[in-house]
């Protein structure tokens, strides 16, 4: 056990493979897991026009770089958001279902007598809709993408059932399976169990794998909401109807897809943003774990604790300012006196909002690109300790 603190530990500079592990090691080590629970973390939808692949590609990977600086954001609010705007949909889905199966609508479509099966609607085809993985196409090629709101009314009018809309189509298009996300989680957990094991061993931890725990905490949450989602669809699944898109034969309900209201709901998207603001405290508050960690000089050491500062100090200020065209709709839904009039009782942000909300997002970006410039340098001189790698199997017990 050593007896000094990791702050005063002696250090060393870059080690080769001469030692237990080396710095290139610890290095492959905790990027190698960032990426992985970062990339395979992100849930894309499915992209509005049809693109090559080099530029499908290039997207995600700038999404990836927006990820690494704002997961939480990227990642923590966006699962939790749309988890539950699936369960809404799915919730329509069962209801519309229920009121066919009980005869209350007649099971006739427009595109000849359905296929019932005795499957169910699930997350998946609820996730898949509001992806949109699902779209209508008339004869002459004009495409409507179904959206939650759409739901009762295509069911009901016998559009979508299950043969045309069938869960194996889902997870044919989508490029990972359950297995790939385990194998990820199985890779994170590894990581995580092994940071923890060196603190049990009194061991230094440096503050690049510090980092890299920091980062598997977002992913986990997105991956617990976002398990039935499909991942990577290039192209939505198509229902074709037997007519054109002008036609008189085009039921009056169809004609509501022209439009494109946006639905919002108060409660879940607060709920989203205060699932970003519990794992912002979380991500900053893991680097603050850091604060006595080892750094080559002195002013890296006090970079790195007044980054780490700012970071956690900018976490409830972003959360107010994204609250506030949502405090004002609730304002105005009682229409108590003395207070303005809102037309719209989902107002957007105001632009004095969007330039503080910018200012604070700046902000934070630079103090998260500047710990993780940290992070990397201080590599080139660690303490002793950190190139000793736990010898798992002395750690079981003998008979």
């Amino acid at each position: 056990m050593p007896t000094t603190s990791p702050s005063t530990a002696p250090l060393e500079g870059w080690q080769f493979d001469d030692n237990s592990r080396s710095s290139w090691d610890i290095l492959w080590t905790c990027l190698s897991a960032i990426l992985a629970c970062t990339w395979t973390a992100l849930h894309l939808s499915v992209p509005k026009n049809r693109q090559p692949e080099w530029r499908a590609f290039t997207q995600k990977v700038l999404i990836w770089l927006f990820v690494v600086v704002y997961p939480e954001l990227t990642l923590v609010n966006e699962a939790v958001s749309q988890f539950f705007l699936a369960q809404k949909t799915l919730t329509n889905f069962e209801s519309a279902q229920e009121e066919i199966d009980q005869g209350a609508v007649p099971p006739s479509s427009v595109l000849g007598e359905p296929e019932w099966s005795p499957e169910s609607w699930s997350l998946t085809h609820a996730f898949c809709v509001n992806m949109r993985g699902l779209a209508l196409q008339t004869k002459d090629k004009r495409t409507y993408v179904v959206e939650s709101r759409h739901v009762r009314i295509l069911l009901k009018a016998g559009i979508i059932n299950y043969s045309l809309f069938d869960k194996r189509d889902i997870d044919d298009r989508s490029k990972v399976d359950s297995l790939a996300k385990v194998f990820s989680l199985i890779q994170s957990i590894y990581t995580t169990v092994n940071l923890l094991s060196r603190v049990a061993y009194h061991l230094p931890i440096t503050p690049l794998e510090i980092t890299t725990l920091a980062f598997l905490f977002c992913p986990f949450i997105s991956y617990a909401f976002w398990w039935k989602k499909p991942k990577d669809m290039s192209a939505p699944i198509l229902i074709h109807l037997p007519y054109n898109h002008d036609s008189d034969e085009m039921a009056s309900e169809l004609r509501d897809l022209l439009t494109d209201n946006r639905e919002v709901s108060l409660r879940k998207e607060l709920l989203g943003n205060l699932c970003v603001l519990l794992a912002s405290l979380a991500f900053s508050a893991i680097h603050i774990a850091a604060w006595n960690s080892s750094f080559p000089t002195p002013a890296e050491r006090l970079a790195w604790r007044v980054l780490s500062v700012i970071s956690i100090c900018l976490c409830l200020p972003m959360f107010l300012v994204m609250q506030m065209p949502f405090l004002r709709g609730w304002l105005a839904s009682f229409q108590l006196p003395g207070l303005p009039s809102f037309d719209n009782p989902y107002p957007d942000e105001t632009k004095p909002e969007i330039v503080v909300l910018v200012i604070l997002l700046f902000t934070y970006a630079l103090a998260r690109i500047g710990t993780f410039v940290l992070m990397i340098m201080s590599l080139r001189a660690l303490p002793a300790g950190s190139y000793v790698s736990i010898d798992w199997l002395k750690s079981i017990p003998h008979i």
